[in-house]
């Protein structure tokens, strides 16, 4: 009985990392995007 709702606490937890990181690089693909953009338009 523990043992299985472990199984879909842990299965959901790992839905939500992969989720999560997903988002991130997502986030972090788009900051990159508009800072090399923003790079570019701003050269020193």
């Amino acid at each position: 009985m523990v043992y299985c709702i472990e199984n879909v606490l842990t299965e959901r937890y790992l839905l939500l990392i992969i989720e999560a990181r997903d988002r991130i690089m997502r986030w972090i693909e788009d900051y990159n995007t508009k800072r090399l953009h923003s790079g570019l338009r701003y050269l020193p």
